[in-house]
């Protein structure tokens, strides 16, 4: 469906809400983390919030006994990839995402290895 278009101000809370996401200040980007049973498992920074984002979906896919959607940042692809886009322009700051993704893919693994 067609969405509406988000202001800045929105993307700033979509982006604060996002659960194990937690901004470094200005230019220090996002720190991704996750804590289980009192652990806490860093799952790389990040210089977009929904990337950060992302990192803990993807470390808490694998942990869940079910395909449930409830505790996700996101519930589809397409919401994380219309957050970023509007974070990119919103910010001006854009990294390359397959770059993202295969630091995101090494940091996530160890840690869901670490979990287990």
């Amino acid at each position: 469906g067609e969405r509406e278009t988000m202001s800045k101000d929105d993307i700033v809370e979509r982006i604060k809400g996002l659960t194990g996401s937690c901004f470094r200040g200005k230019g220090k980007g996002y720190d991704a983390k996750i804590s289980i049973k009192g652990t806490t498992y860093f799952l790389g920074n990040y210089a977009l919030g929904a990337d950060s984002g992302l990192a803990f979906d993807k470390c808490i896919l694998p942990l869940l006994d079910t395909n449930f959607s409830r505790g996700l940042n996101f519930e589809t692809i397409e919401d994380f990839e219309y957050l970023r886009a509007a974070e990119i322009e919103a910010t001006g700051i854009n990294v390359d995402f397959d770059t993202v993704l295969e630091t995101m893919t090494i940091k996530v693994s160890a840690a869901v290895k670490k979990i287990r």
